[in-house]
């Protein structure tokens, strides 16, 4: 037991390792924030101006000043409304809106001085944004943005208002100012983002940790109500299946009802041997599930009980070539009840011929299940994947779910089921199981 929690173990980190490369290395962010940052920003700009215009009597293009705040200000509602009815936003509209915010703020302190007006370090303000919750590559490009806007202004910028005329700063000093913003930008941006990005990887992980948690608790929970209905239907279906034989002694040979009797013993048997089938796969042990064989043996062996109901011919195949081994595969109850439920839906439709064949790549195992038959209704394709989706529900049981099972059983193991019609006519099922998933325990086997 030991052993096999340390190969789940394993295998729960390198499912999550696995999980948290291929995740999105971007937070989730709420774009109305963006808004309300801006409102606040532009509040404090318009506060700054008046002051200085009005309450220090420093002089510079007031007029100016304010049509680049009102404009920002449009820009802002513009989005706020968009925010309301498109809730989604994308990495390239918060990269623009940062970029603008730069443009904004490098036509303020243009008017106001250039890199002589100390409010210049307020560039920083959406680099940091950007690195906290966009991509690095979004954040270099606003970071190479700034880097510009700021080179440009300690050039370029009308005159600083001062008290003093003729006020004048050495080049050498605007230079040490460029250079400082410039490292100060590039350290900041990329510091914040690595920062960032580890806490979503820590994030990443431990979502991984609480869905696999949360899978092992209903497995568990799934596998003690199996038990528990194994065992209480078993009396029942005894009583009955003794009362079915007794009636069945009873009834002459000619007597119309000594068919439906025989029937309903048979379906007795084959309720009696689900239920023994269910309790056994929900008695597995790790070291059962750990144990691998090759994989044309273990379809055969998961299949082979459905063979005997199957009305149709069933051609199946291993699709390798001679010389490569075959991939090792578990015994997956998931999978059994998977193959069970479309090799049935596949019988209730084919008109003499179902195949099936398996084969692999390097990191997947495909399972391709044909029949002759009239294909998907369109309407059962545009509804695929939800419960209660069939055109035989209501007829000799059929409730719509069989489909949904089986596709929701694949996913439980890492995989994917679709469905598409053959050329010609018939259905075609295809399974996709990726192989690390599968075969890590069985390796260890």
């Amino acid at each position: 037991m030991r052993a096999g929690r340390q190969i789940t173990s394993q295998l729960f980190v390198k499912q999550a390792e696995k999980a948290a490369a291929g995740a999105p290395r971007h937070g989730h962010f709420d774009p109305q924030n963006l808004v309300r940052i801006r409102w606040l920003a532009l509040s404090g700009q318009l506060a700054a101006c008046l002051i200085i215009y009005f309450g220090l009597g420093f002089s510079f293009p007031l007029d100016s000043a304010l049509g680049v705040i009102f404009t920002s200000a449009l820009v802002n509602l513009a989005i706020d409304q968009r925010n309301r009815y498109i809730p989604v936003t994308y990495q390239i509209e918060i990269l623009l809106a940062l970029a603008f915010d730069v443009l904004q703020l490098a036509a303020l302190i243009y008017l106001t001085g250039g890199l002589l007006n100390p409010f210049f370090i307020l560039l920083l303000a959406p680099l940091v944004v950007s690195a906290a919750v966009l991509e690095l590559k979004a954040t270099i490009s606003l970071l190479l943005l700034v880097i510009i806007s700021a080179s440009f202004l300690s050039v370029y910028h009308l005159p600083l208002p001062w008290a003093e005329p003729d006020f004048d700063m050495p080049q050498l000093f605007l230079f040490g100012i460029l250079s400082a913003l410039v490292i100060s930008a590039v350290f900041i941006s990329l510091y914040t983002w690595y920062l960032a990005d580890n806490r979503r990887q820590l994030a990443s992980l431990l979502n991984v940790a609480q869905l696999d948690l949360a899978q092992e608790r209903e497995s568990l929970a799934l596998g003690r109500l199996a038990t528990a209905a194994a065992h209480k239907l078993g009396s029942p279906l005894n009583t009955i299946y003794v009362i079915s034989h007794e009636l069945t002694q009873e009834l002459e040979d000619d007597d119309p009802l000594l068919e439906d009797v025989q029937m309903l013993t048979h379906e007795i048997d084959r309720c009696r041997v689900i239920l023994s089938e269910l309790d056994a796969d929900a008695n597995l042990s790790s070291s059962d599930l750990a144990f691998g064989l090759p994989i044309s043996e273990v379809i055969h062996s998961l299949i082979s009980p459905k063979l005997a109901e199957m009305k149709t011919r069933l051609a199946f195949e291993v699709k390798g070539n001679d010389d490569e081994v075959e991939p090792l595969l578990q015994s997956r109850p998931e999978l059994k009840y998977a193959l069970e439920t479309i090799l049935d839906n596949a019988d209730g439709f084919a008109k003499s011929l179902i195949s099936f064949q398996v084969s692999w790549n390097d990191n997947y195992l495909f399972f391709d299940i044909k029949d002759d038959g009239p294909g998907f209704n369109r309407a059962i394709m545009n509804r695929f994947g939800q419960p209660f989706n069939s055109t035989r529900k209501g007829q000799d049981g059929h409730r719509g779910l069989g489909l949904y099972l089986a596709m929701s059983l694949i996913e439980s193991v890492g995989g994917t089921l679709s469905v598409k019609n053959q050329p010609q006519s018939g259905g075609h099922v295809v399974i996709i199981v990726p192989r690390a998933y599968i075969e890590a325990q069985a390796e260890k086997g």
